[in-house]
């Protein structure tokens, strides 16, 4: 099973860190069929520089058919994610 992450970026003006909340687990095969995932992982361990306030990431511990460990960014924003995790 994938972990479905959301990070949110760091406020330097509030003094907020960047934070990490699960979103769900799903078959890594449906994170890649549904969450429109980049096809090159990111290495666990790695620090993110984000580029928007929000990003949401699939984490891939073990391989998993395709898909190799790693960090797998979604082009979905994390709206649409919620409601496909609330749908299925």
């Amino acid at each position: 099973m994938a972990q479905i992450i959301l990070i949110t970026a760091a406020n330097h003006q509030t003094g907020e860190d960047q934070r990490a909340r699960l979103l769900g687990f799903r078959p890594a095969e449906w994170c890649q069929d549904n969450l429109k995932l980049d096809p090159d992982p990111i290495a666990l361990g790695t620090r993110i520089e984000l580029t928007r306030s929000q990003h949401v990431l699939v984490k891939v511990d073990h391989e998993e058919g395709s898909l190799a460990p790693g960090l797998y960014p979604s082009d979905l924003i994390p709206t649409e994610v919620r409601e496909l995790l609330r749908d299925r």
